[in-house]
């Protein structure tokens, strides 16, 4: 009788640990929204403070294109009040842990993003100084 009971526990331990779970299927399937896109700015946090968007910061635009490119349009007021265009060509992957890097070849300019759902949350680091951006599909 103590020979059938662990024979059961094993035939239980064997076929519970089974390899074929279904848990996998969600992995195979494509994400149903891509970082593949033109983003816009939703708000902006500096410092932990958020930033109010008028006419030129709420252009800010970031176009992740296929090949692993990245156009990054910051507008920003001169001095005079006019709002200038800085645009940046960065190089973007995903990381291992499902986030973004994006970077300048020059190191001046990089980024850290996580794509949830259709919002990409953007951390952008330059001049010793970061920024929060909260973007949506254009």
């Amino acid at each position: 009788m103590k020979n059938l009971f662990k024979l059961l526990v094993l035939i239980i331990l064997f076929t519970g640990c089974s390899s074929d779970d279904d848990s996998n299927e969600i992995l195979d399937t494509p994400p149903p929204f891509s970082i593949i896109n033109t983003w816009v700015v939703d708000s902006q946090v500096d410092g932990g403070e958020e930033i109010a968007l008028n006419d030129c910061n709420s252009k800010y635009s970031m176009e992740v294109r296929g090949d692993n490119t990245c156009t990054v349009n910051r507008y920003l007021k001169n001095g005079e009040g006019d709002c200038i265009n800085y645009t940046s060509e960065l190089k973007w992957k995903q990381n291992n842990d499902g986030q973004f890097h994006f970077e300048s070849d020059d190191g001046y300019f990089h980024a850290e993003g996580i794509l949830i759902e259709d919002v990409l949350f953007v951390i952008l680091f330059y001049e010793n100084e970061f920024r929060r951006y909260k973007m949506v599909l254009n």
